[in-house]
């Protein structure tokens, strides 16, 4: 009957918990020792405070994309406002070369039109029929 199993109740025990990391207090400075002992050590307090390291984490990471996507937009706004000006300022600078060469033209068909003014003199409606007569050209109307 020794080697039959008994039908009562088992026993079992729970496994031990594990030690505590050791920490040298040594190696800590006085404020991280202070804070170190008024830590609570329950795994509920510790998963809490991870959560919450966890959240503060997250947190950061959101006002820093938030932070980066300011300043992008900043630079992008800029650079839209630069390539605005520069074809402001390429139209301007066209335009004021085409006038240029507008007003030299221009110039030079007024210079020929005072230059030709003096070789050949415009002849008025009458004058053309009174000269028709002298010449004996009925053509002109």
């Amino acid at each position: 009957m020794a080697n039959k199993p008994e039908d009562g109740p088992e026993v079992s025990f729970c496994k031990t918990k594990g030690t505590d990391d050791l920490i040298l207090y040594s190696l800590l400075s006085g404020a991280e020792r202070h804070t170190k002992s008024l830590m609570p050590t329950s795994h509920l307090t510790s998963v809490i405070m991870h959560d919450n390291a966890c959240e503060e984490r997250m947190l950061e990471l959101k006002v820093r994309q938030i932070e980066r996507m300011k300043v992008r937009s900043f630079h992008f706004h800029e650079h839209l406002k630069n390539i605005f000006l520069n074809g402001l300022h390429k139209r301007s600078t066209s335009w004021e070369k085409e006038h240029e060469t507008f007003i030299k033209h221009l110039q030079r068909k007024n210079k020929r039109s005072t230059s030709s003014d003096s070789t050949i003199p415009i002849i008025s409606a009458a004058q053309e029929v009174t000269l028709s007569l002298i010449t004996g050209n009925t053509t002109a109307s």
